[in-house]
Formats: C-alpha cells, structure tokens, sequence
C-alpha cells in the first residue's frame, strides 16, 4: 500500500511540474488576427504598447491582399491586434523588383524607429533573387515609414564579394557606405534602445 500511494503521489507531482505556471501564456502573436505572422521582431515603445513586426504575407489563407511588413501591438504580450502594414504602393522600396519583403528587424535610437528588412527581388542587379537588406526609418513604431532610397546592403556579387566565414560555407557579401546607424549584433540589447523614450528589443 506503502508503495502505491509513493507511486501516485510521484505521478501527481510531475504533472504538476510539466503544467506552466498559472501566470505564463503560450500562444502565437498573430493568434488573434492572423493565421501567419513569421519572423516577428519585437519592440516596445515609449507609449507603453509592445509592437511586432513580420515577414510579408497574407494574413489570412482566405484573403487577397498580401501585406508589406505587416505590424501588430500588444500592451501585455499576450493580446495582439494588427495596427497595418509599413509599406503599401505610396511608399515601398523604389529598388524592390517584386513585393517580398522578409525578416524585418527593428530597432530605436534617438527617438527614431529603424526598421531593417530583407527584399528578395531588386532592381539593383538584373540577376533573380537577387536579396538585399534594405532600412526604413519613422518617427512613430507605426510610421510613417521612409525606406532609405537604396539598400544599406545590396546583392552579393561573387566576383567583387569578401567571404564571410563563420556560420558555414563562405557566404559572399557586398556594401556600401550606410547611411543610417546599424546597432551591434554582440552588443548589449539595451544599447539599442538607450534614449529616453525607447525600450530594448527583445
């Protein structure tokens, strides 16, 4: 008898231990308003709210429109609602080829928002898939956002290209002068968001 209560009572006690705390959530960010939000990058702002950014998609699997960096906000993490999209028509990339914009990664500093993003096809080599990372800037987490004129990383090109080893085979990659500040993938989040008004990325 002795060892069947241990028994039970050694059950109960790890399936308390594999339930999360009654203070944590699990769900998806776009749970609320999307079937797809991939890639999200998140930020909070100095208005309180946590917004979060995406790869280019539809929404939903049943809609037509295909959103540009679609953009949500949550004032607890847990409940989201979709704000709109960075780019339309009126101000999308000049050098973008075709409308995919992916892995959008955002940033603040000096009170101005920083969105960096990866278009797939450009107009700056006449070869496909061409990728580049391109970076918009606005005053608000919501915009309006102005794209820089010109990538901030254009396409590789194998034969003017420096190796970049590390993560693999080498990986051919070509820039040109920034015009707009890029924070330190090593350094400190916070150092990403230190002026008054702007919290880290996470």
């Amino acid at each position: 008898m002795g060892l069947c209560i241990s028994l039970v009572a050694g059950t109960l006690a790890a399936s308390a231990a594999a339930r999360p705390p009654e203070n944590t959530f699990m769900n998806a960010v776009s749970k609320g308003f999307a079937d797809t939000f991939a890639d999200p990058s998140i930020i909070k702002a100095k208005d309180g709210y946590w917004y979060a950014y995406g790869t280019s998609d539809p929404l939903t699997e049943d809609e037509g429109d295909y959103h540009l960096l679609p953009t949500a906000r949550s004032k607890d993490l847990v409940h989201w609602n979709y704000t709109g999209d960075v780019f339309d028509e009126s101000n999308q990339p000049e050098w973008m080829d075709e409308p995919e914009i992916w892995a959008p990664d955002i940033r603040c500093l000096d009170g101005t928002y920083y969105l960096y993003y990866v278009v797939t096809e450009t107009t700056v080599t006449d070869e496909g898939f061409d990728n580049a990372i391109g970076v918009a800037t606005a005053p608000t987490p919501t915009g309006p956002w102005t794209d820089s004129g010109a990538p901030v990383v254009e396409p590789a090109a194998a034969s003017r290209a420096t190796p970049v080893t590390g993560c693999g085979p080498s990986t051919p990659v070509r820039s040109r002068p920034r015009t707009a500040p890029v924070t330190s993938t090593t350094a400190p989040i916070t150092e990403a968001c230190s002026s008054p008004g702007c919290r880290a990325t996470v």
